[in-house]
């Protein structure tokens, strides 16, 4: 049984509508989607701090904690 959108979003009086991370599954799975889609190539160099590397789905899951993805709550 497929479960509405609404049942994943969560509101709040002060900040309306939070947007919970994918897990890392479909994150992964949407990101493949979307390269595909859109003919994109991850350059792993751009990725790279210091002697680490980005973890994209953990950049994912900050973004959507910290409401990145609501363009009213930019502020310049």
């Amino acid at each position: 049984m497929p479960t509405s959108p609404s049942q994943f979003l969560m509101t709040t009086p002060d900040k309306g509508i939070l947007v919970p991370p994918l897990d890392v599954e479909k994150f992964n799975g949407s990101f493949e989607y979307f390269r595909s889609v859109k003919r994109l190539a991850v350059d792993r160099e751009l990725l790279s701090v210091g002697r680490g590397e980005v973890n994209l789905h953990s950049l994912h899951v900050e973004v959507m904690r910290n409401r990145g993805y609501d363009t009213r709550e930019v502020r310049w």
